[in-house]
């Protein structure tokens, strides 16, 4: 059974889409590593808020780093701010010479295609970048690695136009008017699809979508609408886009999370909080070590379960970054992206770390977590600088995040074991 379902892994993973997307993600590993490091140093050391600035007492001087700060916005806002566009570019080179076809003219056709197909709905020009505000605004976007996925779809598309008319459209000619007519089916494509994204944002849908999530993740309480929430957040991570508990600087300002610090200043105890499994008081403080899907653990099961030096060297690469809750480098070195193998704890270990924290907050071994902590605080520290220095929290985030490796053990081993066939098979390891 096991056999079998290895094989159709390796058979999806040869799919032309599915080999494209891999390398495309590969060359983009480079750049991400830089955005990632940037948004980490910025958002953790050089803001008076930062977990790294208050711990080496940075804050009272942050603004002496205010040029390195601005530089290092530029470099996350032009590295990982812009991922998605980088991909919609490779993804249509790769997929072209993958087809054997020219590849000259697909990756600026395939960029400026993306480029009309998100500004023109928003009106937003592509240069505008958010290069004056937190680092964060960087990564936030249709440009950005939130919107990886469609890039890489629009690529592969603009990729399949260029090759259908190279195969049945005229041969003759000067080869740099040979591709008029693929770029412009390609931008008219573009146009037709964004006007009607265009014409759903003038109705208001995008909005009333915005503002149900933003009211979802800030404003619910409950076990069941957290876990929820926690399992649409992995989904959609898992397949490039955002969920509606992507961001811990939305979490820690909500009404909920302002109503459980108020009540515990006000009574002098952490104890009885009014919402102990809201998104702060549950998800952001035991579900997302090392980011979204608790990744930390993943890194710590291949550490000890791997010998793939490429998954070794992307951990390495990704250690830093995890520890301050940022899983960028991960999701697309290893990849989880589009990683049916990975999918399951990906969504699912959050949900438990949950679980297990629900009961121990519900027998009143940990107090919930009332207060907001410094940004990019480590995950498993979160919950006991969150409660103001319990110590049973801080064990239990370790005892949790010990769990969490235990379970994608079994995965990190039946990814290897994919890895294998898929090198036995077609003769290279991924």
């Amino acid at each position: 059974m096991m056999r079998k379902f290895a094989d159709r892994l390796v058979w999806f993973r040869r799919r032309l889409f599915f080999r494209a997307s891999r390398e495309t993600m590969t060359i983009l590993i480079p750049f991400l590593i830089i955005g990632t490091f940037s948004i980490v140093i910025a958002n953790s050391f050089l803001t008076p808020s930062g977990f790294g600035a208050s711990i080496l007492h940075i804050g009272d001087f942050v603004d002496n780093f205010k040029v390195i700060n601005r530089v290092l916005n530029l470099i996350t806002s032009w590295t990982t701010g812009l991922l998605a566009l980088f991909a919609s570019f490779k993804n249509a080179e790769v997929t072209a010479r993958l087809k054997h076809n020219e590849t000259r003219f697909v990756g600026l056709a395939g960029m400026i295609t993306y480029i009309i197909l998100v500004c023109l709905p928003t009106g937003v020009l592509p240069l505008k970048m958010p290069i004056d505000s937190s680092p964060l605004a960087a990564i936030r976007g249709p440009l950005s690695i939130q919107g990886l996925l469609l890039g890489l779809i629009v690529g592969y598309l603009v990729a399949q136009i260029f090759s259908y008319y190279e195969e049945h459209g005229k041969v003759g000619g000067n080869v740099e008017y040979k591709f008029l007519w693929p770029i412009s089916i390609s931008f008219l494509m573009a146009i037709i699809f964004g006007g009607f994204l265009l014409w759903l944002n003038n109705i208001g849908v995008f909005s009333a979508l915005s503002t149900g999530i933003r009211s979802y993740s800030s404003q619910k309480d409950g076990l069941m609408l957290t876990i929820v929430g926690s399992i649409m957040t992995g989904i959609l991570n898992w397949i490039g886009l955002s969920g509606p508990f992507d961001y811990s600087d939305a979490t820690q300002s909500s009404v909920l999370a302002s109503q459980n610090a108020i009540y515990a200043l006000q009574h002098n105890s952490i104890w009885k909080v009014p919402y102990p499994f809201s998104q702060l008081a549950l998800y952001h403080s035991y579900a997302t070590y090392g980011g979204v899907g608790a990744t930390l653990a993943l890194m710590i099961a291949i550490v000890i379960m791997t010998r793939n030096k490429k998954d070794l060297l992307t951990v390495r690469w990704g250690l830093f970054p995890a520890l301050f809750n940022s899983n960028s480098i991960l999701m697309l070195g290893l990849p989880i992206f589009f990683n049916v193998v990975y999918l399951v704890p990906f969504v699912l270990v959050p949900v438990i770390n949950m679980l297990v924290a629900a009961a121990l907050i519900t027998m009143h071994i940990i107090p919930p977590v009332p207060f907001p902590v410094p940004n990019g605080t480590p995950g498993p520290l979160i919950a006991f600088v969150g409660t103001s220095g319990n110590f049973s929290a801080l064990i239990a985030g370790v005892l949790i995040l010990a769990m969490d490796v235990f379970i994608y053990l079994p995965f990190v081993k039946f990814n290897n074991h994919v890895n294998n066939i898929y090198r036995l098979t077609h003769g290279k390891e991924e």
